[in-house]
């Protein structure tokens, strides 16, 4: 089994067919592991298989206990054309619990929903987050701010638009290597080794097939989320509260947020949010 997990990691980039082959060897032979059910989830995202993502995904957060991919389990559920299930999912999602990474990428994802459907001022809320602060930039925020940018573009905000593309670029370019490192990976594994544990190395296993992902087990997957919990007519004016105030979202956000524990800025990053700050005559 972990020789097929080390043989998905070594493929993901080269080959993420054949790394799917090989995660879901790992899954025959160790079903009730959450790393392993994990890995193929992550994988079939990855070869846009989003049922397969979804069910897996779902299976290791029931394992787990974790919900350190919910994000990519709604984005599943929005490429399945289930943009009210992903909403309502996220709803139930305690956002504050979830580490700061995910944070990010559920608001990402949240917010291309938002886009999907039309609503441009929700999907701009949906980014009012604390990570939303070029002061505490990390490398994971560069999407946050290109997101913003997007959805500032949308709305015909070219100016801050392009002032949150600027910040994205600076951000990257603050956390890119000094240099250019040639790695070389070597396998720990021999092909001959995995033969005959249902993988076909020369081709994708023509046996394999993805499970059916009908509506009704769409619908098995998200049994844990109740309409009484959340009802549709309840939440509909609280929500529509929330996006109201918009305009004051991301002042409260950064009021709120501590401090970032190493986040370094360059100097040309400090200096472009100063000019922005600083007083226009």
């Amino acid at each position: 089994m972990a020789r097929h997990l080390e043989a998905a990691a070594y493929y993901l980039d080269e080959d993420p067919e054949r790394a799917l082959q090989h995660a879901l060897a790992a899954k025959r032979r160790a079903s009730r592991l959450a790393v392993v059910r994990e890995t193929v989830g992550l994988l079939a995202y990855v070869t846009e298989d989003f049922a397969t993502a979804l069910a897996e995904l779902r299976t290791f957060q029931r394992i787990s206990g974790s919900e350190a991919q919910i994000a990519i389990i709604i984005d599943c559920l929005r490429a399945l054309d289930r943009s009210e299930d992903a909403l309502k999912l996220a709803r139930a999602v305690d956002r504050t619990s979830l580490p700061g990474e995910a944070q990010i990428d559920l608001a990402i994802v949240l917010s291309g929903i938002r886009l999907d459907r039309g609503e441009a001022d929700r999907a701009l809320a949906e980014l009012q987050i604390p990570q939303l602060d070029p002061t505490k930039a990390t490398v994971e925020c560069v999407g946050l701010f290109d997101a913003h940018a997007e959805v500032l573009e949308e709305l015909g905000r070219d100016e801050e638009a392009a002032k949150w593309r600027r910040y994205a670029r600076l951000t990257e370019a603050a956390y890119a290597p000094d240099e250019t490192l040639d790695v070389h990976t070597e396998r720990l594994f021999t092909e001959e080794e995995l033969e005959g544990d249902g993988v076909d190395l020369d081709t994708i296993d023509p046996a394999y097939e993805p499970p059916v992902s009908d509506e009704e087990e769409l619908d098995e997957l998200l049994d844990d989320v109740s309409d009484e919990d959340d009802p549709e007519e309840d939440n509909s004016e609280d929500e529509e509260a929330g996006f109201e105030n918009e305009g004051g979202a991301l002042d409260d956000a950064m009021a709120d947020a501590a401090p970032a524990e190493d986040a370094p800025l360059t100097d040309s990053l400090t200096d472009a949010v100063a000019d922005d700050e600083a007083p226009k005559e």
